[in-house]
């Protein structure tokens, strides 16, 4: 059964028409890990982990197509930023599913799982801005994980199972990946399989990501590593890229494998570059360029106002992708980003998703443009960012952007209020994460009553404790979370 919304998307960051070459055994381990959860109907997840640009996303993209083959439904969460709203990611890839009106998400239900009409009001509350709808009520920490992790795995009960693909775990919000933790947790009675997309060199920034994937694999959860292309594997590449399918230069193909170490997407890059038409020949006097100078070679065929999108683009992206947010940053009008947007994506720079949504083609494009610009100019970037969430009631993101353009006192008035936005939605671990971000800047009589409570609900029982010693007696707030502390321990 197809999905009740079939919204499906490219989940990667590469060309269907790119080969994928040297990937056969990655392949054929998922194709296994399909076939094992629809036919047992016993869920897991697989990491997918690897190096910037190494393919993770395109062997996504390729086990995503096997499993809708296989008759599961395929479900794409795309992680933004650790400083994005508390399970926003969640939030998108379940309205591109069921429907981004309650008339849609009632009839996808209707259709699809009517033993799930009782949740309507649930999803449209979640489906809502977090700090408009769900804060509106009180709600726990296992009640919200708990509807949520119900409605994935009914939502897609008349398929073989579900696929859930999680693209880029490493940039998850606090909440989604404790969420995705509590689900994990439950895998082994449902038909799900979970695959996420990791990138390595993140891991040392996320110590609890680090954890968690110790935990999961310890847990019998499946790392898969990919690895950049040998050298060999780089001259297949190239002969499959050209036009004429002619054996490459060996000399040629040795420099491309030391220039970008044969990791697949600066190769291709490397290529788009060298190669004077798509898909043709490569000259024999062609001299690839190096790895650090590929990116800023395709960002000079920019012009002007494109580049200047793109800078507003690299701030917002890490927190939201939509383009209203990034025409305010850049201090244009609307035509004027649509403009650069299309001029971005002609030139394969960025892409536009099907609801409007924008991206860059690959993380590290991002990147690179971010680390070109000035510390002032990203300051200012940041700041602007910072208005428009805090604007829109996005108070998360407005304390992230506050914070990194360096408005301590803006931050910390839109931090406290996304922390208890995050309280009383539930997402404990968002407050848990706001509350650590603001300790440095604020009392520890005034921030400490609200942190201890936090520390309580999510079980860390002894940090509780150690940080109630240094709290004044006389604080009522102190008092009963004492005694809240005492009844834990008996």
């Amino acid at each position: 059964m197809p999905a009740p919304n079939d919204h499906s998307t490219d989940t990667g960051d590469d060309s269907p028409q790119e080969p994928l070459v040297d990937r056969q055994l990655e392949r054929d381990l998922l194709r296994q890990h399909i076939a094992r959860v629809a036919e047992t109907g016993k869920g897991h997840a697989v990491l997918i982990l690897g190096e910037s640009g190494v393919g993770k996303s395109r062997l996504a993209a390729e086990a995503a197509a096997q499993a809708r083959n296989r008759e599961m439904a395929v479900i794409t969460v795309r992680c933004l930023g650790r400083g994005a709203e508390p399970l926003l990611p969640l939030k998108e890839a379940l309205a591109s599913y069921l429907g981004r009106t309650p008339d849609q998400v009632r009839r996808s239900l209707a259709r699809a799982a009517p033993q799930l009409l009782d949740a309507v009001p649930f999803i449209g509350a979640f489906l809502a801005s977090i700090g408009e709808k769900l804060a509106e009520g009180s709600f726990s920490l296992r009640g919200v994980y708990e509807e949520l992790s119900r409605v994935l795995i009914r939502a897609t009960s008349g398929n073989a199972g579900l696929f859930l693909l999680v693209d880029d775990l490493h940039s998850a919000d606090p909440d989604t990946l404790y969420f995705l933790n509590y689900l994990f947790r439950k895998l082994r009675q449902v038909p799900v399989l979970v695959t996420a997309t990791i990138q390595e060199e993140q891991l040392a920034d996320y110590p609890e990501l680090a954890d968690l994937m110790a935990e999961w694999s310890a847990a019998g959860h499946v790392t898969l590593t990919v690895v950049p292309l040998e050298r060999a594997h780089v001259g297949e590449y190239v002969r499959m890229m050209s036009a004429t399918g002619e054996q490459a230069d060996e000399g040629i193909v040795d420099r491309l494998f030391r220039l970008t170490g044969g990791n697949p997407f600066f190769l291709r890059e490397a290529l788009a570059l060298v190669t004077p038409s798509p898909g043709g020949p490569l000259a024999e006097d062609v001299v690839p360029p190096r790895a650090d100078a590929i990116l800023r070679r395709r960002l000079a065929r920019a012009d002007e106002m494109t580049r200047h999108f793109l800078r507003a683009a690299s701030v917002v992206l890490d927190t939201s992708d939509d383009l209203a947010s990034i025409t305010y940053v850049m201090e244009g009008d609307t035509k004027d980003a649509i403009a650069a947007l299309n001029k971005a994506c002609e030139i394969r720079l960025m892409r536009e998703g099907p609801h409007g949504e924008v991206s860059f083609v690959h993380a590290l494009m991002q990147r690179e443009v971010y680390t070109e610009m000035g510390a002032n100019q990203r300051r200012y970037l940041h700041a602007r960012a910072g208005s428009w969430f805090e604007g829109n009631g996005a108070m998360a993101s407005a304390a992230f952007h506050f914070e990194q353009a360096g408005q301590i006192d803006q931050m910390v008035k839109a931090g406290y209020q996304a922390a208890a936005q995050a309280e009383r939605a539930g997402m404990y671990h968002t407050a848990l994460m706001l509350y650590q971000k603001l300790r440095p800047h604020v009392s520890i009589e005034d921030l400490g009553p609200r942190l201890a409570a936090v520390l309580l609900v999510l079980g860390d029982w002894d940090q509780a404790g150690q940080l109630m010693e240094l709290l004044p007696v006389a604080d009522s707030r102190v008092r009963l979370l004492r005694s809240e502390l005492s009844l834990i321990h008996i």
